[in-house]
């Protein structure tokens, strides 16, 4: 039912935030159609509260879930970094603990 730990040691999610859909829209069809990610959720805006500069923001923002190869993380967070509106925007790597054989599979057969 599970992909092995060792396949799974292969696939990673990649969270990262946006300014608005339309800017988390673009990031994501880039890296979909440069097979840098299987696919790319993206979240409804929410609220991020933060300091920035020395004063606290409250904005909106978009989070979205992106899923690769960890071989390809650096690249997909290289490629979002080009991409994004923020001088310092939100990329964090997320190891897969478990994912079931045939999503792994698929995912493995987009990147």
């Amino acid at each position: 039912m599970y992909a092995s730990n060792q396949h799974m040691s292969e696939l990673c999610l990649i969270y990262c935030t946006c300014c608005d859909q339309k800017e988390a829209e673009h990031i994501a069809t880039t890296l979909v159609q440069e097979k840098l990610i299987a696919c790319a959720n993206i979240f409804p805006a929410h609220t991020a509260i933060y300091h920035w500069q020395g004063e606290l923001q409250k904005t909106p923002e978009v989070g979205m879930l992106l899923k690769t190869r960890t071989a390809l993380c650096t690249k997909v967070s290289d490629r979002i970094v080009s991409l994004h509106s923020y001088d310092t925007c939100c990329v964090i790597k997320l190891n897969m603990d478990a994912c079931n054989a045939a999503y792994a599979r698929w995912l493995n057969s987009c990147v």
